[in-house]
């Protein structure tokens, strides 16, 4: 991997970089959409339907 190669060498550490990355952020994302979508989504219930 490191044979005179240094670009070959950052772009395997990135990447793994990256894939260890990669479920943290997906965690993060979701954990964030499905809040989002909560208060989103328990705003206009009661809104709507008064009655």
């Amino acid at each position: 991997m490191l044979d005179g190669r240094p670009a070959a060498a950052v772009f395997w550490s990135f990447a793994l970089l990256a894939l260890l990355l990669l479920p943290a952020a997906v965690v993060v994302f979701r954990a964030g959409l499905t809040t989002g979508n909560k208060v989103v989504v328990k705003a206009p219930p009661p809104t709507r339907p008064p009655a």
